[in-house]
């Protein structure tokens, strides 16, 4: 979302704005409206907007000495005046002075709506690579766990090689495993219950992953709302050994699921370029979908485990193109995209290759399509079977066939469904975590509170904060603890349970590990 502000003297033309045009259609957010443009430079710092909308003729001052002045405040902001048709040349002289684009009193709807979109492409062309990242670093992700976390989910999202955010984030982090091997396990922990402090689980369940599995290598974790993720790394060939790693990883779950904890779990293939990542998740996914509830009857799919090349080309682009083409009801670009998949030349190594695509590609619908309310499930799971699939669709003209039908009806459904004004529920849903971090908090239970569906507010949080639930609600309790031990004379373990942790022993482990220092060291230093 960019963030936009309107200055006009007339509250009419400010309070029309607001009511006749949706601005988060155009990935607006309005930050601030203001009659006066001396408290309109006031507070423009502090605001920071993209986008500012001013009217010419105001008192105190007129609108292009406050644009002068904004300008020289903020000058990648985009600015758009307002006038009258006898300020038609003042206008024009505007432009001559860094101002975007004018528009003409009376406001057209269509006019404001295409300088919206406009400014919103104009905008998002001039963010650089680098402004990305700063933004992307100072919002919430100086932490870093969370910027550890940002890296693995982007990367397993779009797996570019040549992506300079991906790979500014992996200098930044001091990472060096780009072309190391690696294993991916993956956990679901969205359907979790536990009587216990939620974040508090997700957080052994962490710890004690990363030492069961002492041995095989080195070990990352980063997560979503959904899923934990293991990303395990320089992996020893000569000492590994298939069912050992399979049994390792089944004894734990068994151990969990015997506590009353139930766990889904996935295991990958080995891969050798971190760059399969995405590849590496969609066979977890395969793994969980297509072999029953857990990981106790699974029979192992790593026939190959050492023989996947990183040099073997995974359509990335073309799969994301698919996915926006959907989301976007674009039948002819949907149809082009799955032509582009299905023309692409067949991996060798890979049996069934052309079916093993598919197969991908529907376990991301499958799993899309339970973001929406419907009666009828397009994908279901018997579909994601390779066995099945071959008897469904013996040709390439078949497969052609079945997937455009099911993107088509994925396609419908998500464009037939409206949702709430994101910026309204992510402001609900934060005042809710805020007034309850320190509780036995989740994700489901602040979706209650919202009135919405669990998933839809994990995508808000994603795409409008950045940001996972967990590392939200860990941020929280963090920053309220540096509060009260840099104010306060609490004792520590007081903190600890003020904040929502009642194992002062862990949330002594779990604040060091996300700050780099210890409790009574952070009290010293502050």
């Amino acid at each position: 979302m960019y963030k936009l502000i309107i200055v006009d003297d007339e509250e009419i033309v400010l309070n029309s704005i607001q009511k006749i045009f949706k601005m988060e259609n155009y990935q607006f957010q309005i930050v601030g409206t203001f009659t006066n443009p001396l408290k309109a430079l006031d507070q423009i710092e502090a605001l920071s907007p993209h986008l500012i909308i001013t009217d010419i003729k105001m008192p105190h001052m007129d609108g292009l000495e406050f644009s002068a002045k904004a300008k020289q405040l903020l000058p990648q902001s985009q600015i758009v005046v307002l006038s009258g048709h006898d300020d038609f040349v003042y206008a024009q002289t505007a432009i001559k002075l860094g101002i975007s684009d004018y528009l003409l009193k009376p406001i057209r709807k269509k006019d404001f709506e295409a300088m919206l979109t406009a400014m919103h492409k104009k905008i998002e062309a001039e963010l650089s690579s680098e402004e990305q990242l700063k933004t992307l670093t100072n919002a919430m992700l100086s932490n870093y766990s969370i910027l550890k976390n940002k890296f693995f989910t982007m990367l397993m999202e779009h797996g570019d090689a040549l992506d300079t955010t991906i790979q500014a984030l992996y200098d930044q982090l001091g990472f060096c495993f780009a072309n190391t091997n690696f294993i991916l396990v993956k956990f679901v922990i969205d359907e979790i219950y536990v009587e216990d402090d939620y974040i508090s689980i997700i957080e052994k369940l962490i710890s004690e992953f990363k030492e069961h599995m002492q041995g095989y290598g080195f070990i990352e974790e980063f997560y979503t709302d959904e899923y934990l993720y293991f990303y395990m790394y320089d992996l020893n060939k000569e000492n590994f050994l298939q069912e050992n790693f399979l049994n390792k990883v089944r004894q734990y779950t068994e151990g969990k699921n015997n506590h009353g904890l139930k766990l889904l779990a996935g295991v990958s293939q080995l891969h050798s370029s971190m760059y399969n990542l995405f590849f590496a998740g969609s066979e977890c996914d395969e793994f969980i979908l297509t072999s029953g509830t857990n990981l106790n009857d699974n029979t192992p799919p790593m026939d190959n485990l050492f023989s996947v090349d990183s040099t073997t080309y995974f359509p990335y682009s073309e799969v994301e193109s698919l996915f926006l083409s959907i989301f976007a009801n674009d039948k002819a670009k949907l149809l082009s995209s799955i032509e582009t998949i299905l023309n692409l030349p067949t991996v060798s190594i890979y049996k069934d290759f052309m079916y093993s695509m598919a197969i991908i590609v529907m376990i991301r619908m499958y799993q899309l399509q339970d973001k929406y309310d419907s009666q009828n499930k397009h994908i279901t799971r018997d579909l994601l079977k390779i066995e099945r699939l071959k008897r469904l669709c013996p040709t390439t003209a078949h497969l052609r066939k079945l997937l455009v039908e099911k993107a088509d009806a994925l396609a419908d459904l998500i464009n037939s469904q409206s949702v709430l004004a994101p910026s309204k529920t992510i402001l609900a849903a934060i005042q809710y975590i805020q007034n309850h971090f320190n509780e036995n908090i989740s994700l489901s239970t602040v979706a209650e509170h919202t009135h919405i569906s669990k998933n839809y507010l994990c995508d808000l949080l994603k795409k409008e904060l950045n940001i996972t639930f967990i590392d939200y609600v860990t941020n929280l309790r963090i920053e309220k603890a540096k509060y009260y031990l840099s104010n306060t004379d609490m004792k520590m373990y007081e903190i600890s349970a003020t904040v929502g942790y009642n194992d002062y022993a862990y949330f002594s482990q779990i604040f060091k590990r996300h700050t780099g220092v210890s409790l009574s060291n952070y009290r010293k230093q502050h």
